[in-house]
């Protein structure tokens, strides 16, 4: 989840969240993503995704990135969109991705902007229900399949979609205070096993270590907590909260300093 500077809206017309959802495929295309559920609402937005690759960070800083670009061109405006670095919890998908796929879905009637979630349009609902065409990206037969256990026509299976999303509607979720440590959504045994698998994965380990620990604000923060340079360079890009010439500046360096640094960084993972 991402949400705009100071609770601002990200999106403010029907143009800037299909402009969005276009940049979102391409990123999508280009990381491997499978993609769930999203939603957009007007100051946030959800993703329900599964990455084959250890590469969340370095596509949510593709996609908040570009998107700002393109809102800050279009707006006429300057400066940072997004509060910080994206929120992530990490899911047990065996027992909570449909729990996930609902409390996304119903995301626009628990805030009162509709009172049925096929009535907003900008989230995955409709196409995982039927009402609309699905896009290439989404994963809405999988969703389905989930839900009614594969049984039965398409047709008997997006019903118990439905059927399921709607027995939410009017209940609390507690969804979110199930999640363990600000970071795991699911048993003890699935977080020892993802954090088995972090002891011996550089790559889970730093996605875990990123996770868990504050979002870092300020460039003096990252030089604080990454005692290599190149590292502190590297993860203040990565994560999409500075540019190589914002930290270039910083330093006092060139440009090309940053970029290798990012570039080494990349290569070592």
């Amino acid at each position: 989840m991402s949400r705009g500077d100071n609770k601002q809206n990200i999106f403010l017309n029907d143009h800037d969240r299909r402009r969005f959802l276009k940049i979102y495929q391409d990123v999508v295309e280009r990381q491997l993503w499978d993609t769930y559920a999203w939603c957009l609402m007007d100051n946030h937005f959800h993703l329900v995704i599964e990455t084959p690759e250890p590469n969340l960070s370095e596509g949510m800083r593709l996609l908040n990135g570009i998107y700002t670009q393109y809102f800050n061109t279009n707006k006429g405006r300057v400066g940072h969109l997004f509060q910080g670095r994206f929120q992530s919890i990490v899911v047990d998908k065996n027992t909570y991705l449909m729990e996930l796929v609902r409390y996304v879905a119903l995301n626009p009637v628990r805030s009162g902007h509709v009172d049925t979630p096929e009535k907003w349009t900008w989230s995955s609902f409709r196409a995982t229900a039927g009402l609309e065409p699905c896009p290439p990206w989404l994963n809405a037969d999988q969703v389905i399949n989930v839900v009614s256990e594969g049984i039965g026509s398409k047709e008997d299976r997006q019903k118990s979609y439905v059927d399921f999303i709607m027995a939410g509607i009017g209940k609390k979720t507690g969804l979110m205070e199930k999640v363990q440590q600000q970071v795991y959504l699911g048993d003890e045994g699935f977080v020892e096993r993802v954090q088995r698998k972090c002891s011996v994965s550089p790559d889970l380990a730093d996605i875990s270590r990123e996770q868990k620990r504050k979002p870092l604000t300020r460039l003096e923060d990252y030089f604080k907590s990454y005692p290599r340079r190149k590292e502190a360079m590297a993860m203040a890009f990565i994560e999409g909260r500075f540019s190589q010439a914002e930290i270039s500046r910083y330093l006092g360096v060139h440009y090309s300093t940053v970029c290798r640094a990012v570039k080494e960084y990349k290569e070592k993972g």
